[in-house]
């Protein structure tokens, strides 16, 4: 089985902004996987959230699949998302709620 990235980049947070890192096609099963290094704690720890959305339908609206929050400096940086399998559309977002904003390395990958 090869895995394909599908998308990569940097995404600097900007406080309780939903960033929408990448929006694809289906018909492919997808991970997420983000570089939480650049997190810290301290008195008002940084809190990221990773969502993943796909459509059910093909005229449908993507919902959410995935969502996990990290709330300051993580042991294990490297976040992977579980595999989503979509058939329409799948959509990647990173929403940074508190802390100072970062920037966060992330790469899309198809199995």
């Amino acid at each position: 089985m090869a895995v394909i990235s599908e998308g990569t980049a940097t995404q600097t947070a900007v406080i309780g902004t939903e960033h929408v890192l990448v929006a694809l096609p289906g018909a492919k099963t997808y991970m997420l996987l983000v570089d939480a290094t650049p997190m810290l704690g301290g008195v008002t720890p940084d809190i990221v959230v990773l969502r993943v959305k796909a459509k059910v339908l093909t005229a449908g609206a993507e919902v959410l699949a995935y969502e996990q929050s990290f709330v300051g400096l993580q042991g294990s940086k490297l976040k992977v998302s579980i595999p989503i399998p979509s058939l329409f559309s799948v959509s990647f977002t990173l929403t940074q709620t508190q802390g100072t904003g970062r920037a966060y390395p992330w790469l899309v990958v198809s199995v």
